[in-house]
């Protein structure tokens, strides 16, 4: 649930399923460490096989390999990963 007056939250899969969209070229994300969260709310999509590419920008090392393991997990080549 969340708090009064905060924006509404969407996951990628029901953005998809609910707008009809056949393919998302880029998912690109800078949530502020809600990363993890977006992936999994975008599985569906990625078991479809309807994302071609993410780009995510992430906030401390923990939250970086996460996102790549999951990244991974779900499919996909990483190309390129950036951690300073």
């Amino acid at each position: 649930e969340a708090a009064p007056g905060s924006p509404p939250t969407v996951s990628v899969d029901s953005l998809v399923r609910e707008k009809g969209i056949a393919r998302v070229e880029i998912l690109h994300c800078d949530i502020q460490g809600h990363e993890v969260a977006m992936l999994a709310g975008a599985q569906e999509s990625f078991a479809r096989g309807v994302v071609d590419y993410v780009f995510i920008s992430t906030h401390g090392h923990y939250l970086h390999y996460r996102c790549l393991d999951d990244l991974r997990k779900a499919g996909f080549h990483v190309r390129s990963s950036a951690r300073t």
